[in-house]
């Protein structure tokens, strides 16, 4: 389908008004959030002038008062499981999976106030390590008042010198800092004093506030670099839990730190992670009590858990996560977007969606982006008229092998489709996609690699296609869309589109939340033409948590670990 074309769909789409983003969408089936049915209000902008820091904001005082059940006892050990360990903790480097981990570890100059119950894209923005911030009025400068009398793990005083190392340290290119991206328009970074510090932009930055406080840059000690600490072993940071013990075999241990700057908190002495990357194995931990938490991708997978564990606590949780097929555009056949069209009208969503997840999970129209996180998706009912999405497929299929003709390969062709080895899901959406992609002539071979393997060649962009989980915001829109621009952190393969960059930059830009909207439908269009990653159904999947465990949710996250910061509020009856 031409760029026209979409840009048709999408203008029908544009036309039906408006409907809120925040809160979250009412239910649909089995839980899951409704498709959105036109264009989204935005998500409120945080405020410009001076925001609350612990002596004012119902975050610190009285959490309760949102939803959060009071502890009714203190102490205990909160255990949940990772399918792999990272790489390392080093939160500078391209290790997503590390924030499982060192989110309970470290803390962040703006954080987020969750209530439970509602998706994380409902959060307000918050101090964490500042009292208060405030927007001169030319939108360039951003001035933070730092929170006094907080401490690293390691006793030395948090200052506004650790905030300007840990920005820069990231904004540095040699660093490989994989959000760097969202972060491109800071100019300069300026200690003002000891507990104040500026943030100068080259241009007004829309989603800066949001991207600070959406936990993905923790507050680095410059002194504890500066003296050689191992950063991929060591955490040395503010937050409410200290590491105690991280071996890559076997487990992830953090206890409390009693001198957390927030009084009677956390509640809990210790969190620890277990690394079984096999479901089976998981659901025997959780029957005998040795984890706490579980997920599943579908319904019966819960079953029979509810049988052995009475009390059992479970719900659908919708995810910011959800799975798409990278290809590799630097090479033949990829690199031909008629061989990506043909792969892309080949795949029946509607078939892959009912194996994978019992029909739940939603088709997905924006590559990598969640439809039902990312409210400006192209809202389900228009999504369904589109090729590649539609129903029956004959004519898609048709189109798919005149595609593949045209260019070259009327015999299809073979290649390697790549998952991390030891993940709960993207083995079996590996495997379902190869087979849709056999109706057109691509024998695919898979590859599982084991998990920093995968992320070493995803980043060198050495596979020749592979399952690919990943985030989006409808909080912080630009964090989504910064992955296709040119010279991106994360836009491993080198896609280019001129056009692209120049509505991204006009998106980063725009502090009219109301105007973004129409740019971000631009950028989609652009996406769904060009195909650099052929998106596929959302995954559906739910939680289960036991009944001695209180205030945690799995707001959106695909694993079981505690959101930041909720895990300060986290407490349980397991003695």
């Amino acid at each position: 389908m031409n760029r026209a074309a979409i840009v048709g769909l999408l203008t029908v789409a544009l036309a039906g008004g408006c409907q809120p983003a925040v809160p979250a969408p009412p239910a649909g089936p089995a839980g899951r959030p409704a498709p959105a049915a036109a264009l989204p209000t935005a998500v409120p902008a945080p405020a410009v002038q001076a925001v609350p820091g612990t002596s004012k904001d119902v975050w610190y005082l009285d959490p309760w008062s949102l939803g959060y059940e009071k502890p009714a006892t203190r102490g205990g050990t909160f255990t949940y499981n990772n399918n792999n360990a990272p790489a390392n903790l080093n939160p500078f480097a391209n290790n997503l999976r590390a924030h499982a981990f060192i989110d309970v570890v470290y803390d962040s100059l703006l954080g987020r106030r969750v209530a439970p119950g509602k998706l994380a894209l409902a959060a307000e923005i918050i101090c964490r390590l500042c009292d208060s911030w405030e927007v001169k009025a030319d939108k360039l400068t951003y001035t933070f008042r730092l929170r006094q009398g907080v401490k690293f793990h390691d006793g030395q005083p948090f200052t506004a010198e650790d905030v300007r190392f840990t920005l820069e340290k990231a904004m540095d290119p040699q660093t490989a800092y994989e959000f760097r991206s969202s972060f491109a328009r800071i100019d300069k970074v300026e200690v003002l004093d000891p507990h104040t510090v500026a943030v100068v932009t080259k241009t007004p930055d829309a989603d800066l506030l949001r991207a600070l406080g959406w936990g993905i840059l923790p507050i680095v000690s410059k002194q504890a670099y500066d003296s050689g600490a191992d950063m991929n072993k060591a955490a040395v940071g503010t937050g409410p839990f200290k590491l105690e013990k991280f071996d890559s075999a076997t487990e992830f241990v953090a206890a409390r730190n009693p001198d957390f700057w927030i009084p009677e908190r956390p509640i809990l002495d210790r969190i620890q992670s277990r690394f079984i990357p096999d479901f089976s194995t998981r659901q025997a931990a959780f029957a005998t009590r040795q984890i706490d938490v579980i997920t599943g991708d579908n319904t019966d997978q819960m079953k029979p858990l509810g049988a052995i564990v009475p009390g059992l606590k479970s719900e659908p949780y919708d995810p910011n996560h959800s799975p798409a097929l990278p290809v590799n555009l630097n090479k033949a056949p990829f690199s031909d977007k008629r061989v990506r069209r043909a792969m892309h009208l080949a795949i029946d969503r509607d078939e892959m969606s009912k194996q994978l997840t019992g029909g739940l999970g939603a088709p997905n129209g924006i590559p990598g982006t969640p439809g039902a996180w990312l409210a400006s998706t192209t809202p389900q009912e228009e999504l369904a008229r589109m090729p590649g999405f539609r129903q029956a497929k004959e004519q898609d299929l048709a189109e798919a092998r005149r595609l593949m003709a045209e260019a070259g390969y009327a015999g299809g062709f073979k290649a390697t489709s790549a998952h991390a080895a030891g993940s709960t899901h993207n083995p079996e959406w590996n495997e379902s996609t190869a087979a849709q992609l056999k109706k057109i002539g691509i024998d695919v071979t898979l590859d599982a690699a084991e998990g920093s393997v995968f992320i070493k060649r995803e980043t060198e962009c050495s596979h020749d296609m592979w399952i690919r989980v990943s985030a989006g915001s409808n909080s912080v829109p630009a964090l989504t869309y910064a992955q296709w621009v040119t010279g991106g952190s994360q836009n491993f393969c080198k896609y280019a589109n001129p056009e692209y960059d120049k509505l991204y930059a006009e998106l980063t830009a725009e502090l009219d939340q109301q105007k973004r909207w129409p740019i971000i439908r631009k950028l989609q269009v652009i996406l769904m033409d060009d195909l650099p990653m052929i998106p596929l159904p959302e995954r559906a999947p739910f939680a289960g948590w036991q009944p001695y465990l209180h205030n945690w949710r799995n707001y959106g996250a695909t694993s079981t670990h505690p959101l930041y910061p909720t895990s300060e509020l986290i407490w349980t009856e397991k003695r």
